[in-house]
């Protein structure tokens, strides 16, 4: 773990979010996924051994656990992950409109709805993401919390931060979670998601420009309003 995340985790006694995507840019089925898992700061440690014990010390990263068919333990791990938690992980998912060949508006939109609610419904002051190999990604990510600050929606004193999952386990977190939403999105084995439907919530943006959103689960479906 590099010093300025340790440093960030040092300054914080609120909830940390980890936040990971899976999106699909072509096709007839476009989306864009983010996944929030919210950790609770005095159980980050051992939130994290407990993934690490998991898989014999590696970050999971969900795919390619899955095509070098290791099922048994990618479920043991999804199951494991939606134990880890305290009702505040956030999956927000947005369609992908035309010309954003990359995602990338998707994503900002994505950002700047889970952001802003978790930092005034759960207190999270800290979000940590999985950083991409591209700097020119992760910059735009900083450019959103940016605007955000500068447009009062989030406080001066909110931090966003990249990891890779080599130094912050943790980000197995949201990365399971994004990937098993997407098994339901795309219509293929919804089971790989049924572990969090009690632990997780779920928030379906509409087009750009319509400003109703659902909240998906096993209660029902509620609406409201937001980016």
């Amino acid at each position: 773990m590099g010093p300025e995340l340790q440093r960030l985790y040092r300054a914080t006694s609120a909830p940390v979010a980890f936040l990971d995507e899976s999106y699909e840019v072509e096709g007839d089925r476009t989306f864009y996924v983010l996944a929030t898992a919210v950790v609770s700061r005095d159980r980050l440690v051992e939130t994290r051994e407990a993934l690490t014990a998991h898989y014999d010390g590696e970050p999971m990263h969900a795919a390619p656990m899955f095509h070098s068919r290791e099922v048994v333990t990618l479920r043991g791990g999804i199951a494991l992950a939606a134990r880890e938690n305290d009702g505040l992980d956030l999956v927000v998912s947005a369609p992908i409109a035309p010309g954003d060949s990359l995602g990338h508006a998707a994503r900002r939109r994505c950002i700047e709805h889970i952001a802003p609610l978790l930092h005034a419904e759960d207190g999270v002051g800290l979000f940590v993401f999985d950083q991409h190999r591209e700097a020119e990604y992760n910059r735009r990510d900083r450019f959103t919390f940016g605007d955000l600050r500068r447009a009062g929606r989030l406080p001066r004193d909110v931090t966003e931060h990249h990891a890779r999952p080599s130094a912050e386990p943790l980000l197995g977190l949201p990365d399971l979670l994004a990937w098993a939403y997407r098994q339901r999105l795309m219509g293929r084995d919804r089971s790989w998601f049924t572990p969090f439907e009690n632990a997780a919530r779920v928030h379906e943006l509409g087009a750009i420009g319509q400003k109703e959103w659902m909240v998906l689960g096993v209660s029902g479906v509620a609406r409201g309003t937001g980016a």
